[in-house]
């Protein structure tokens, strides 16, 4: 934070940041992305990839399995459930983000660009709502471990995806070699 004190012409930085966080409990996140590279395979240690052939019948799916009640982010005009992460410069000034939680729950910083990320974002409150965020200045040597109650999930009960989807198998590095993944589905 940098202050400027007019009246002795001095301007110094103060060791806080402005921090505003969004009721974490009450959204929920699906991370996607919208590449197949061998760094997210690698970084991920993943060993299948599901391919969605149709984004938006995807989308459409797991919108219409949620209760009538849920929210979503805006984008555009339309309020959805899908949305390609907005990156950011960690050295950004003010910006919008900090009043609005489902920007801030569709927004990442650029250093994780590579991972080309795309987010399914819902509530089942009003929590994705204007300004639904506790602010504070924290400072800067203070880091914010998650906590494990964050990580909550939502089980979204769905028909079968297997005609929008494709599934990528990826080798494996084992003490002997490579192996092909089995397939998950």
């Amino acid at each position: 934070m940098i202050v400027t004190n007019h009246t002795q012409g001095k301007t110094s930085i103060l060791p806080y940041s402005f921090q505003s966080v969004a009721n974490r409990e009450e959204i929920f996140v699906y991370c996607l992305s919208r590449s197949l590279t061998d760094r997210l395979s690698r970084e991920f240690k993943a060993v299948v990839c599901i391919e969605i052939l149709n984004v938006e019948r995807f989308c459409t799916t797991i919108e219409a399995a949620l209760p009538s009640g849920a929210t979503f982010p805006e984008s555009l005009g339309r309020t959805r459930i899908g949305h390609r992460v907005e990156y950011y410069r960690e050295t950004e000034g003010g910006n919008r983000r900090w009043a609005l939680p489902d920007v801030i729950a569709i927004s990442k910083l650029d250093s994780y660009s590579w991972q080309d990320e795309y987010r399914l974002v819902f509530s089942l409150t009003d929590a994705l709502g204007f300004e639904k965020v506790a602010t504070r200045l924290v400072r800067n040597d203070a880091t914010l471990a998650p906590q494990p109650t964050e990580h909550t999930h939502y089980d979204v009960k769905v028909r079968s995806l297997r005609d929008i989807c494709r599934v990528h198998k990826f080798r494996v590095r084992t003490a002997n070699g490579f192996r092909i993944a089995r397939n998950a589905i």
